[in-house]
């Protein structure tokens, strides 16, 4: 990807895997590798971090934030 200071970067995980909708499409990724940053598992606020979250939706609000539905206007892990 590149980034908006013009350089690109680059991520990769060993494992990328959803869950079926029983278990509310979870998100689960393993083993990365990359210098753009681990977007989905390292958040300094555990409310935004994907790995392991259930998907969100309008409708079917599974995030962690208190006060928001992260999913609200598009999916979001």
């Amino acid at each position: 990807m590149q980034r908006d200071d013009g350089l690109w970067y680059w991520a990769e995980y060993e494992t990328f895997s959803i869950s079926d909708e029983d278990d509310k499409y979870r998100l689960s990724v393993n083993g990365y590798r990359g210098d753009a940053g681990d977007a989905l598992a390292a958040q300094a606020d555990p409310v935004w971090i994907s790995n392991g979250m259930m998907f969100s939706a309008q409708v079917s609000d599974n995030d962690l934030h208190p006060t928001y539905n992260c999913g609200f206007n598009d999916g979001w892990w």
